[in-house]
């Protein structure tokens, strides 16, 4: 059987063999379980998830959760900068999930994607009143004279396949405006179980309060919403079967629910997501 030298630096998102499996597998769920500990330990704050998203059948519980962040956000930087054009910076942008819920908010400007390669599904097209445009490259070594200064960052499910998600935050902050928002998405220690191998880490609220000392960290997903994921999309697509959700949408919206309100009714639950604000107006204020 093949040693693993460093679990620690297997990346999830290459073709793993068996033996890399176990092995991210087995260090991660340590890695995890250790962080969620310290994070109790330590009293690092979390909140409960805000916002709320319209119910789509082809989304996990974890994408309603993201698109009901980022559509908060969006309104949070309307009341500050309002229908004038600001400047947004989309880090790991994908096709760019976070555009349409920041416009639908109201936002207007450049929509700036960051990405290490463009995606198939990246457009070019105005999304409402935001105009998109595409940088490709690693923000490890990206010229930050490419960049723009921002008004809002933001990513979603980005930071864990980033090796230097530390390194990339730091880079990111000097090109932010003095009035400026950051706002990440992430994976929490339960979504190891939900999505097995991918990316770098998960995290826990320990793990963002050292790259984001002053930031408000949100929590979602728990027991219920996890075993939904898992009954519904994880079990079935690991036997390559047809997931819960195409199959039964009707059913799941019921089902999420009612996986929401078990979450809501427990006073500790193992987060399948993690979501960071980092507004130093909006906390002076407090709020």
């Amino acid at each position: 059987m093949t040693m693993i030298a460093d679990p620690a630096a297997i990346n999830g998102d290459r073709q793993l063999s068996s033996g890399e499996h176990r092995a991210y597998m087995q260090f991660h769920r340590q890695r995890n379980a250790e962080n969620a500990a310290k994070s109790r330990q330590e009293r690092v704050v979390t909140l409960p998830g805000p916002g709320d998203a319209a119910f789509n059948p082809a989304w996990s519980p974890a994408r309603h959760d993201a698109a009901a962040f980022f559509s908060w956000v969006g309104r949070l930087a309307f009341e500050r900068f309002g229908p004038d054009p600001i400047t947004i910076i989309d880090l790991g942008c994908g096709a760019g999930f976070t555009a349409p819920h920041l416009a639908d908010a109201g936002l207007a400007g450049d929509y700036v994607g960051i990405d290490i390669a463009q995606r198939k599904n990246w457009s070019d097209q105005p999304i409402g009143p935001l105009r998109p445009s595409l940088i490709v490259g690693d923000i490890a070594t990206l010229d930050l004279e490419l960049i723009p200064r921002a008004d809002l960052i933001v990513s979603a499910t980005a930071l864990e396949h980033i090796e230097d998600d530390r390194g990339a935050i730091e880079r990111l902050r000097s090109r932010l405006s003095p009035r400026g928002i950051h706002a990440h998405f992430v994976p929490g220690e339960a979504a190891l179980d939900l999505y097995g191998p991918h990316g770098w880490r998960q995290y826990s609220p320990r793990c963002l309060r050292a790259i984001f000392p002053t930031g408000d960290i949100f929590r979602f997903g728990g027991a219920g919403t996890n075993r939904l994921h898992a009954s519904l999309i994880t079990r079935p697509t690991s036997r390559g079967q047809r997931d819960g959700r195409s199959r039964h949408p009707l059913l799941y919206a019921k089902a999420l629910r009612r996986a929401r309100a078990i979450d809501a009714s427990l006073d500790w639950n193992p987060a399948s997501m993690y979501a960071v604000l980092v507004d130093p107006e909006r906390q002076r204020r407090g709020s």
